[in-house]
């Protein structure tokens, strides 16, 4: 049988579309990187359960800034997850005849509570872009990244309700949001600025500023430069 590393498998399941038709998150990509350098010409035959322990304890030894007592078990969990989803795809291949069982513990999720005014502090720490987005997020409970690049072809004609492609949301289906007042009023902040450059008219593929929630640093910027600033939102 042919030698096949777990570095090449890693890399074949990343290259793999997800369920919804996008990229692997950066979450899949992070973990498989660091265990593809640490079973760096492995043969993906020989990761056994006695492998999968040692890679565990050693995770619980990985003191870092925000980890000084390890990392959480929560983070070791998406170690367990894309280890176990990419042996099961070496079996589906037919690279190895059986994948040992690998269970990841369930976490209790963690209850955080912000009162009213934390969160009013919060908002005044924040510049007025970012301000703007957390206010929308706050609105509308769509994720960062959503928020991030959202555009103006997601607003209906009627500017009452958001529409996402099942390939844009993390759970791989489509998704509406209806635009509460407080949301209507944050976003029509925007509005304005973003119509006098030429947003949502014939001259928006000419100046290249799709996005609602823009840098107001320059009249008119481009999709990369738009990425670059609002990359540090979060």
């Amino acid at each position: 049988m042919k030698v096949r590393t777990f570095e090449f498998v890693a890399k074949r399941y990343l290259s793999k579309p997800t369920k919804s038709g996008g990229e692997k998150s950066d979450t899949a990509k992070g973990v498989l990187e660091w265990m593809s350098e640490r079973w760096k010409g492995v043969d993906v035959t020989d990761i056994d359960l006695e492998l999968v322990e040692d890679l565990v304890f050693d995770l619980r030894s990985v003191r870092t800034a925000r980890c000084p007592n390890g990392l959480k078990q929560s983070r070791i969990n998406s170690y367990l997850v894309y280890l176990r989803a990419t042996l099961n795809y070496a079996a589906r291949m037919g690279w190895v005849d059986s994948v040992p069982r690998i269970e990841v513990p369930e976490v209790a999720g963690k209850e955080v509570q912000v009162s009213k005014q934390q969160l009013r502090k919060f908002l005044r720490l924040l510049d007025p872009l970012r301000r703007d987005m957390a206010q929308f997020g706050l609105c509308t409970g769509l994720r960062k990244t959503n928020v991030r690049l959202l555009t103006w072809r997601h607003l209906d004609d009627n500017g009452e309700f958001l529409r996402f492609h099942r390939t844009e949301m993390k759970n791989g289906r489509a998704h509406i949001v209806p635009l509460n007042a407080d949301a209507l009023a944050n976003y029509s902040k925007t509005s304005g600025p973003q119509r006098r450059f030429g947003v949502r008219t014939s001259k928006t593929k000419r100046h290249n500023r799709p996005y609602i929630f823009s840098g107001q640093r320059s009249p008119v910027c481009n999709r990369l430069r738009h990425q670059q600033e609002v990359e540090t939102v979060c």
